[in-house]
C-alpha cells in the first residue's frame, strides 16, 4: 500500500503540471499582457502606465525562454510562473496589490463554515432518503419521490436563493437577508439559511444517485438470503445495503471534500459571506485573472488530494481491495515510471500546440472573425439552411437506428410510458418555438424578421413595466395598448415574447455544443477503450487535466479571457463538458470488446475502422444519445449561472440567464417586479424538467434494469 501512495503523490505533478500549462496558455497567449493591462488600467492609460504595472508584476518579460545576452534564461513569465505556483508562491492580486495568500488564507473560513455543515447535512438528508425510496421501492412513494427529486434538480440555483430570502428574511424575518459575523454566537444566525440552501439544491441530484446505488445493491444475492433468514428491513438496509454501497458513496464524497475549501459562487456573492467564492466572484467582475488563475490550481491540487483520499478509503472500507494489486479505478492508475521522460520531451511540443490553438481561436472572437465566414454564418438563408438541415439528420438519425433490434425494443418500451411521451412532446413544442425564432423572412421592407416576430408582431409595446394583465403602466395611471398575459419589462417589451424568443438562445447554446463535445467525446472514448495501451494512456492524462478542474472553475477563466461571446460560451462548454462522455463511452467499450461478436469480427479479418464503425458504435449509440438528453439540460443551466456570473452572453442577447440577473434589482423594488422572474424560471424549469424525465425514461428504455 505504501508503495502504490507514493507512486500515486507522484502521478500528481504530472496532472497539475498539465492544469498550470493550460492555464498559462489561456491568461498570456490568447490575451498578451499588455492588452489584458490596458484593459484593467484604462483603454486611454499611457505606455509607461501600462510599462510600470507589468513591471510590478513581473509580466513586462518574455512569455516562454529569455533570450536576453545579460539575463538567465529562465526569466520568464512561464517559469517564474511555473516556480511560483510550484512553490505555493500565489503572488498578488492584478487589481489591488494584495497578497493572494492572506487573501485565500482568510476566505477559507467563512467557505468552509457553509459548505462543511451543507455537506455533512447534505449527504444524511440524501442518504436517509434513498434508503427510504429503496425501501418503498417501485411502489408510488417511490416514484414520486424519484419525480421529485428530478424537479429538484430541475429549479435553478438562483431560484432556491431568491425564495429562502424572500420567504423567510425579508417577510417571516427569521434569518438575516446576508452578512456574516462569527465573532460571538448570536452570528451562526447568518449560516442557518445559507446551509439549509446550499443542501437544497444538491438534494435531487444527490438522492437519485444514491438511490440508483442501493437499488442495485438491494438485488444481490446476499441480501435475498438475509432476507430468507428473517433479518428485519432496518438491520438489512443499514448493516448490509449500506455498509456494502459504501465503495459509490466513498467515491462521490470523499473525492469532492477538498473543494469544499473553495466555498459556493453563488451563495457567498448572493449573501455577502467574504469566503473564497466570493472571493472568486468579485475577480470576475474587477477582471482579475491572478485570482481566477490560482484558484483553478487550488482546485485541482485538491481534487488530487481527493482522489488519493478515496483511494485510501477503499482500503479501509472494505478489505477486499488491496491497493496496488491493479485492481484499482481508472483515475487511481499511475503511468509507468518510463512515461516520465516522455511527458518532459513532449511538454514543449504540448505548450507550441496549445498555443497555437488559443492564437487560432483568438482570431475568432470580439468580432475579429474572418469576413467570408461571417458573411456565411450572418447569411438568413444559410441559418434557414442550418436548422432545417438539422431537423432532417435526426429525423433520420432516428429512421435509421430504429431498424437496430436493441433501439426497436427500447422504442417500444418508450411508447408504453406515458411521462416519457409527454415530457418528449413538451420538449419538441421547445424546439418549435425555437425553429420559428430561428427562420427569417424578409418583410416588404427587406428587413429580416424571424417568424415568432410576425406572429408577434401585434402585440404592442407600452413604455415601461406593466403587472400581468394590468389595465395601466406599473408607475403611473397611463392606459395600455394592449393586454400582456405575463406583464411588460423595463422597456415596455412583452414579457411573455423575450421569454419564447430566449428559447432560441437555450436551444443554440446546448445544441450546438452538443455539436462539438459529443462526437469527440465519443471518438476519444472509442479509440480509448478499443486500442488500449499508449491511445489509452494519452487520452486519459489528457482527459484527467480537464477533469482535474471544477467545472464551474473553468468556464469562468476560459469565458473571462476568451471575451463573452455566443462562439466563446459554446467552446468553453463543449471543452469542459467532454470529458464525461468520453468516460462512459471508453468504459462501455472496454466492456464491448471482450465480448463475442467482437472477436468474431477479428477473426473474420475486418479492419479496426469497420469494427469501430460498424459494431462498436451503434451498440454504445443509446448512451450517446441518452448523455446528449441529460447534458442539454445542464448546458441551459449553466447558461443562467454564468450570465448571473457576469460571464455569459453578451448584452442584449434575448436569454433566460439575462433575465434572471436582471430580476435580482427587481426583487428589490417596491412594488416588487416578480412576473419577469417567474417567466424565464418557469421556462427554464419546463424545459430542463421535460429533458431530465425524457433522459430518464430513455434509461428505462434502453436498460429496463437499472431504470
Amino acid at each position: 500500500m505504501f508503495s502504490y501512495l507514493l507512486r500515486r503523490i507522484l502521478y500528481v505533478p504530472l496532472i497539475v503540471f498539465g492544469v498550470m500549462l493550460l492555464t498559462f496558455v489561456l491568461s498570456f497567449v490568447v490575451q498578451s499582457p499588455e492588452e489584458r493591462a490596458r484593459g484593467i488600467l484604462d483603454k486611454k492609460a499611457t505606455p509607461a502606465a501600462v510599462q510600470n504595472y507589468l513591471h510590478e508584476r513581473g509580466y513586462d518579460k518574455p512569455v516562454l525562454i529569455n533570450t536576453s545576452p545579460n539575463a538567465p534564461w529562465h526569466d520568464s513569465i512561464f517559469c517564474n510562473e511555473m516556480t511560483n505556483l510550484a512553490c505555493l508562491r500565489l503572488g498578488k492580486s492584478d487589481i489591488t496589490g494584495e497578497s493572494l495568500r492572506e487573501k485565500f488564507a482568510s476566505g477559507a473560513g467563512p467557505s468552509l463554515a457553509i459548505t462543511l455543515p451543507a455537506a455533512v447535512l447534505g449527504l444524511f438528508l440524501a442518504v436517509s432518503l434513498s434508503l427510504y425510496l429503496v425501501l418503498v421501492r417501485y411502489s408510488t412513494l417511490d416514484r414520486l419521490g424519484t419525480i421529485g427529486c428530478v424537479v429538484l434538480m430541475s429549479v435553478v440555483p438562483m431560484l432556491y436563493i431568491f425564495a429562502g430570502q424572500s420567504l423567510f428574511a425579508s417577510d417571516l424575518k427569521w434569518f438575516p437577508v446576508s452578512g456574516f459575523d462569527l465573532t460571538q454566537w448570536s452570528g451562526v444566525r447568518f449560516l442557518i439559511l445559507p446551509i439549509l440552501i446550499f443542501c437544497v439544491i444538491n438534494l435531487g441530484e444527490e438522492t437519485r444517485i444514491y438511490r440508483a446505488v442501493f437499488l442495485e445493491e438491494i438485488a444481490r444475492d446476499y441480501v435475498r438470503t438475509a432476507r430468507a433468514k428473517g433479518v428485519d428491513n432496518n438491520r438489512l438496509l443499514f448493516t448490509h445495503v449500506l455498509k456494502n454501497g459504501l465503495i459509490a458513496l466513498i467515491t462521490l464524497v470523499v473525492a469532492h471534500l477538498p473543494l469544499l475549501i473553495l466555498g459556493s459562487l453563488l451563495i457567498e456573492n448572493f449573501f455577502g459571506i467574504p469566503g473564497l467564492g466570493n472571493l472568486l466572484a468579485s475577480a470576475l467582475q474587477s477582471g482579475d485573472f491572478a485570482v481566477v488563475r490560482v484558484s483553478v490550481f487550488l482546485g485541482a491540487l485538491l481534487y488530487q488530494a481527493g482522489l488519493i483520499a478515496t483511494d485510501i478509503c477503499y482500503a479501509l472500507a472494505d478489505p477486499r481491495i488491496r491497493l496496488g494489486d491493479h485492481q484499482e479505478t481508472e483515475s487511481a492508475t499511475p503511468w509507468p515510471w518510463r512515461r516520465l521522460a516522455l511527458l518532459a520531451l513532449c511538454a514543449y511540443p504540448l505548450w507550441l500546440a496549445l498555443s497555437f490553438l488559443a492564437k487560432s481561436f483568438s482570431s475568432f472572437q470580439d468580432g475579429a472573425i474572418p469576413a467570408t465566414i461571417a458573411k456565411v454564418f450572418a447569411n438568413h438563408w444559410f441559418q434557414n439552411f442550418l436548422v432545417l438541415t438539422i431537423f432532417t439528420a435526426t429525423a433520420f438519425f432516428l429512421y435509421t437506428n430504429a431498424r437496430n433490434e436493441v433501439w426497436h425494443r427500447a422504442l417500444t418500451r418508450l411508447r408504453r410510458d406515458l411521462i416519457g411521451l409527454t415530457a418528449g412532446a413538451v420538449i419538441l413544442l421547445y424546439l418549435f418555438i425555437g425553429a420559428l425564432e430561428t427562420l427569417q423572412w424578409p418583410d416588404k421592407r427587406g428587413d429580416w424578421k424571424s417568424v415568432l416576430s410576425y406572429l408577434t408582431a401585434s402585440i404592442p409595446a407600452e413604455e415601461t413595466y406593466s403587472a400581468p394583465f394590468a389595465k395601466v403602466l406599473l408607475t403611473k395611471p397611463t392606459k395600455l395598448h394592449g393586454t400582456h398575459p405575463l406583464g411588460t419589462d423595463a422597456l415596455g417589451k412583452d414579457v411573455l415574447v423575450e421569454t419564447l424568443r430566449a428559447c432560441r438562445t437555450a436551444l443554440l447554446i446546448g445544441g450546438l455544443t452538443s455539436l462539438i463535445y459529443i462526437p469527440i467525446g465519443t471518438i476519444l472514448g472509442l479509440a480509448s477503450g478499443y486500442f488500449r495501451r499508449r491511445t489509452d494512456e494519452v487520452i486519459t492524462y489528457f482527459y484527467s487535466v480537464v477533469a482535474s478542474v471544477p467545472t464551474i472553475l473553468l468556464l469562468v477563466a476560459i469565458i473571462s479571457v476568451l471575451g463573452k461571446s455566443f462562439l466563446s460560451m459554446t467552446c468553453a462548454l463543449a471543452f469542459t463538458i467532454w470529458v464525461g462522455v468520453c468516460r462512459l463511452i471508453r468504459g462501455e467499450t472496454m466492456r464491448q470488446s471482450g465480448s463475442q461478436y467482437i472477436s468474431a469480427a477479428r477473426a473474420l479479418g475486418q479492419t479496426h475502422w469497420r469494427i469501430l464503425t460498424r459494431h462498436l458504435l451503434p451498440n454504445v449509440m443509446h448512451l450517446v444519445l441518452i448523455t446528449f438528453i441529460l447534458g442539454f439540460s445542464n448546458l441551459v443551466l449553466f447558461e443562467v449561472i454564468l450570465s448571473y456570473l457576469g460571464v455569459g452572453l453578451p448584452v442584449g442577447t434575448a436569454s433566460w440567464g439575462a433575465m434572471i440577473d436582471g430580476a435580482r434589482g427587481e426583487l428589490t423594488r417596491e412594488p416588487v417586479i416578480w412576473w419577469n422572474l417567474a417567466a424565464a424560471s418557469g421556462a427554464l424549469f419546463g424545459l430542463v424538467l421535460s429533458l431530465n424525465l425524457f433522459g430518464d425514461a430513455l434509461r428505462r428504455a434502453f436498460d429496463p434494469k437499472r431504470g
